[in-house]
């Protein structure tokens, strides 16, 4: 369990926490609302919400996805996207505009 002594002394010179440091923690980037509070009392935050490349630890499964579908868009292959319905699912059953891709957030999977 991290202690809020813990907590206070990872913030960066701005007051804030690095994603690398939260994912160390297990905290999904960005952080939820009351995630000191849940890390204080050991509570789990859920894992699909964080995903920690294997390459870059600081860097979430979804923030991945969302740069190559983006390159694969601006490319000119959205077409090719159809060739991987998890993928469209994620993105909410469709090809998604770039525009839409920056600010995407994933559609939840507590209701499937």
């Amino acid at each position: 369990m991290v202690t809020l002594k813990e907590i206070n002394a990872a913030k960066t010179p701005k007051g804030g926490w690095t994603k690398a440091q939260l994912a160390i923690w297990g905290v999904p980037w960005p952080p939820v609302s009351g995630w000191i509070e849940k890390l204080v009392n050991g509570e789990e935050f859920p894992k699909e919400q964080f995903v920690p490349s294997p390459i870059r630890p600081d860097t979430t499964a979804h923030d991945l996805l969302r740069k190559v579908v983006t390159a694969v868009v601006e490319a000119g292959h959205a077409s090719d996207l159809y060739d991987y319905p998890d993928v469209l699912d994620y993105f909410g059953s469709r090809v998604p505009e770039p525009h839409e891709i920056a600010d995407h957030h994933p559609r939840s999977t507590e209701a499937r």
